[in-house]
């Protein structure tokens, strides 16, 4: 009888890495169908068909798949309209007049900026008029 719970067990520990559980939850399911196999084999059965088993598309989540905001630079998903740090409109098609691009992150910045307003690097002159 053990041994049939233990070799379960196993079948849901591999069942559960195929599927992108992490870690603890392997540790978990694996261990509960072992020592308490018929209260937990069952509901194994039933949650593994929930979405937070599903296996994650290539093994990982699509880290490139975002659009950076012209306001802020901020990074947000390829379907979003509204930037969620600014919660400004990602229109892309805003003027550029009166804008300018940084060097170093691509964030539209206004012209008379001397630093970026998304990574605060140096971007533009500072106009020292006590020189001469």
């Amino acid at each position: 009888y053990m041994y049939t719970f233990a070799y379960l067990g196993y079948l849901v520990q591999e069942d559960a890495k195929k599927r992108g559980l992490g870690k603890p939850a392997v540790a978990f399911w694996s261990i509960s169908v072992v020592f308490f196999g018929p209260i937990f084999l069952p509901l194994y059965l039933i949650f593994r068909s929930h979405a937070i088993f599903a296996p994650v598309e290539g093994g990982r989540k699509d880290k490139d798949a975002y659009l950076l905001c012209p306001h802020c630079g901020a990074e947000n998903p390829l379907s979003e309209k509204i930037c969620k740090k600014c919660h400004k409109h990602m229109d892309y098609e805003i003027s550029a007049v009166g804008k300018k691009n940084c060097p170093y992150c691509g964030a539209m910045n206004p012209v008379e900026a001397s630093r970026c307003i998304a990574c605060d690097q140096v971007i533009g002159y500072v106009d020292d008029d006590d020189e001469n």
